[in-house]
């Protein structure tokens, strides 16, 4: 992230980050430690697949919450690889709609947040069925050799350290996606991540 005017601290919206995993968690976490910004809750503690319609509900449920309690600025983090899969679409774009009507950011992941990862190292123009296609790819095809979906890697290799160098070709190539997105399928992949961290780079103190 680029070093920026420090700003009054206090006048930094409270910024919640809602997902489902512990991916998205611990990046976050990471990138909070790294680049001390100030004001970020992280959710969840632990991961939670269980339910219909994958954890959208849950996650969308805990964004309200957040809402009620007074949370400035509230990110949701949707793995879209479950509405796909179970082709609950009505029902996520019903809940989608009355979060973003509480004012609440809804990002979407294509499959799922481990394509943030990948669009580090490349472009992406192809569909994935599943997140498991989306790890393998990063195995066999960029520098994480060893990338794991396991808790125990995310534990102990600081993802957003070292994929920071990397950090503005994952922001071009995520922002390369949205080009045209209507026109799109809803298979092709997705990040919107890259809002999350330009609003994040913005605050920065």
């Amino acid at each position: 992230m680029t070093t920026r005017k420090s700003k009054n601290r206090s006048s930094i919206p409270v910024c919640a980050i809602v997902g489902d995993g512990y991916s998205e968690k611990i990046y976050f976490e990471q990138l909070r430690e790294m680049e001390q910004i100030p004001n970020i809750k992280i959710l969840p503690a632990l991961p939670n697949r269980s339910g219909k319609g994958g954890n959208f509900m849950r996650v969308f449920n805990k964004c309200l919450e957040f809402k009620e309690e007074g949370y400035e600025k509230i990110y949701c983090i949707i793995d879209f690889d479950a509405v796909l899969e179970e082709k609950s679409f009505e029902i996520y774009n019903k809940e989608k709609a009355k979060a973003e009507k509480q004012g609440i950011i809804v990002l979407e992941c294509n499959p799922c947040f481990e394509i943030w990862y990948l669009l580090h190292f490349k472009k992406v123009g192809r569909a994935f069925s599943k997140c498991d296609d989306v790890a393998a790819e990063i195995k066999q095809n960029t520098d994480l050799k060893d990338y794991s979906k396991q808790q125990d890697y995310y534990h102990k290799t600081n993802l957003y350290k070292v994929l920071y160098p990397l950090l503005e070709n994952a922001l071009k190539n995520a922002a390369f996606l949205e080009k045209d997105r209507e026109d799109k399928a809803k298979t092709f992949p997705r990040a919107e991540i890259f809002k999350l961290i330009q609003y994040l780079n913005e605050i920065k103190g």
